[in-house]
C-alpha cells in the first residue's frame, strides 16, 4: 500500500509477526552514576557491546528471519518475521541474558554494576513503514504487537521475558512447561488497558530446553560472546573521544569514538490513548497506520519549523532535541504541537528538560541509530511519562528559569518534583493559540510596522520575529 502525505512517499506493508524487545532496565541508574565524573564511557561502552553483539548475533544467523528495527535508548527492538519462529526469540533472549552475564568476566566491566535486562515478546499484524524526512528517511513498525510486547517488557522482571497469550498459544508443547502465567497488579492492568488475554513469563537464566539449546547452539553462543570479549577489548576508553558540536549542529560524526558532548534541551512528545486502540486481530489496522503517519509527520513539521533536530521516532512518540541554549524554541515546538495534535482530534503529552548530553551511533548498521543519554534525557523522558497528561506540556526547573518570554513562562504553573531526579517541574495545559490571545497579540498590536495580518493562532509570522 502506498500512501502519499505530506511528508512524502511512505510504503507500507501489512506483515504477521513476533516483535521482541530487549531492554536494559538499569540504564537510567548507571547513567546518573556515571554522569557526575562529567562522561558516560562507561555506559557507552557496554551498551555499544550488549547491542552491537545482539545485532552481529541475529544479522549472522538469522538475516532472513529477523529484522533489527533500532535502538530506542535503553532498549533493541527486534521483529521475527512470521508466527512460526518462536525458538529464535527464545534463543535471542538466551543469548542476550548470557551475554549480560558474561560482562563481569570482561575486563573492562569487572569493577562496573551489570546490566540488568529484561524482555517482552508479542505476536500480530503490524505494518513496516519508511517514513520520509526532509534528508533522510526512517524505518518504523506500526501495529498492535509492537505496542503490547514494549508494555510486558516494561513490567517484565529482571531476567524474564513476558509474552502475550497469542504468542504463547504458538509455542511448542513441550516448551510451554518453561513458562507460568503471570499473576500480579501490573499484569491485571495491562490486560485491562490492551483488552488481551493471559500474561506468560519465563526466567531466561533457567530455560535449558535440549529441543532448543542443542549443543551446535549453546557453541554457537559460547563463540559469539568469547567476540564479544575480543571486540570489547578492542575499543578503549582513551579512544572515545570527545567532540563539541558547531553553530550548524548535525549528527553526522557522532560514533562511539566521536561522543558528542554539549548542553541542550530534549523533547519527548507521546500521543495519549493512542496504542490501545489497535486491535489483537489487526482488523482496524489500515486506518491507524493512516492516522499514525499523519500524526508523526505533524510532530516532525512542527519540529523542524521550530528549529528542532528530530532523533527518532517511538512507536507513536517523537524524540526531539534543540542544541545549545534554545529552552524556548523547545517550549514554544511543545505549544504548538498541542493545537497541532488537537487538530486531529488527538491529545498529547510533553516533556522537556535541559541540561548536558552525550549522543553517538550504535549498532551494527551505523548510521540508523542516533542515540542521546544524559541526565536531561531521564528527566524529559519522566516529565513526559509520569507527570505529562493530555494536553500538558511539563518542563524541569532549569527550562522554566531560562524562559525570557514572560507571557510564554506564564503558561506554566509550579506542580511538584521529578521522580529520581529531584528537580522542580512546571506544567502547562495551555496550547499556542492561548499564547497569541492571552499575551502575543496585543503586544503585537504595540508594534504597527511589524507584518501581522492573520487572525489568531493560525501560522501567524515566524515567532523569532514576533520576540524581536
Amino acid at each position: 500500500l502506498f500512501l502519499s502525505i505530506e511528508g512524502g512517499i511512505i510504503i507500507v506493508e501489512k506483515q504477521r509477526g513476533i516483535h521482541l524487545y530487549v531492554n536494559i532496565k538499569n540504564l537510567d541508574k548507571l547513567v546518573i552514576e556515571d554522569a557526575k565524573d562529567g562522561k558516560l564511557n562507561h555506559v557507552i561502552h557496554q551498551m555499544n557491546t550488549l547491542f552491537t553483539s545482539i545485532e552481529r548475533f541475529v544479522n549472522d544467523n538469522y538475516k532472513n528471519e529477523v529484522t533489527i528495527e533500532k535502538v530506542t535508548g535503553s532498549r533493541l527492538h527486534l521483529i521475527i518475521n512470521g508466527d512460526k519462529q518462536t525458538n529464535i526469540m527464545i534463543v535471542i533472549c538466551k543469548f542476550a541474558y548470557m551475554l549480560s552475564k558474561e560482562f563481569q568476566t570482561f575486563s573492562k566491566y569487572s569493577d562496573l554494576e551489570m546490566l540488568s535486562l529484561q524482555f517482552g515478546a508479542a505476536v500480530g499484524f503490524y505494518s513496516e513503514a519508511e517514513i520520509k524526512l526532509s534528508e533522510d528517511t526512517e524505518y518504523t513498525s506500526i501495529g498492535y504487537p509492537a505496542n503490547y510486547a514494549a508494555k510486558l517488557q516494561s513490567i517484565s522482571n529482571i531476567g524474564s521475558l513476558y509474552i502475550s497469550e497469542k504468542l504463547y498459544d504458538l509455542i511448542g508443547y513441550n516448551e510451554k512447561s518453561n513458562f507460568d502465567e503471570v499473576i500480579n497488579l501490573q499484569s491485571l492492568k495491562t490486560k485491562e488497558k490492551y483488552n488481551n488475554g493471559k500474561i506468560y513469563s519465563f526466567t531466561v537464566g533457567k530455560f535449558e530446553n535440549p529441543n532448543i539449546f542443542t549443543n551446535s547452539i549453546i557453541s554457537n553462543i559460547t563463540d559469539y560472546i568469547t567476540e564479544a570479549r575480543s571486540k570489547s577489548n578492542d575499543l578503549n576508553y582513551k579512544d572515545m573521544n570527545k567532540i563539541s558540536p558547531t553553530k550548524n549542529f548535525t549528527f553526522d560524526n557522532w560514533s562511539v569514538t566521536n561522543i558528542a558532548e554539549f548542553d541542550g534541551t530534549v523533547v519527548y512528545a507521546d500521543v495519549r490513548g493512542f496504542t490501545k486502540e489497535f486491535k489483537p486481530d489487526g482488523s482496524n489496522l489500515e486506518i491507524l497506520v493512516y492516522e499514525t503517519i499523519r500524526i508523526l509527520n505533524t510532530m516532525y513539521d512542527t519540529c523542524t519549523k521550530n528549529h528542532g533536530f528530530h532523533i527518532q521516532f517511538q512507536g507513536d512518540r517523537e524524540y526531539v532535541l534543540f542544541p545549545h541554549d534554545t529552552q524556548e524554541d523547545a517550549c514554544f515546538f511543545a505549544v504548538k504541537l498541542i493545537d497541532a495534535i488537537k487538530k486531529a482530534n488527538r491529545h498529547i503529552g510533553v516533556g522537556i528538560a535541559y541540561g548536558k548530553l552525550f549522543g553517538f551511533k550504535i549498532g551494527i548498521r551505523g548510521s540508523k541509530d542516533n542515540v542521546m543519554l544524559g541526565v536531561p534525557a531521564i528527566c524529559a523522558d519522566n516529565l513526559e511519562d509520569l507527570y505529562a497528561g493530555e494536553d500538558t506540556v511539563s518542563i524541569s526547573e532549569n527550562v522554566y528559569s531560562k524562559l525570557k518570554d514572560k507571557q510564554l513562562k506564564s503558561l506554566f504553573d509550579e506542580k511538584g518534583t521529578v521522580k529520581n531526579i529531584g528537580c522542580k517541574y512546571y506544567s502547562t495545559t495551555l496550547g499556542y493559540s492561548q499564547y497569541i490571545n492571552e499575551g502575543l497579540y496585543g503586544y503585537a498590536q504595540k508594534k504597527p510596522e511589524m507584518e501581522y495580518t492573520k487572525p489568531y493562532g493560525a501560522n501567524l509570522i515566524n515567532d523569532r520575529n514576533i520576540r524581536k
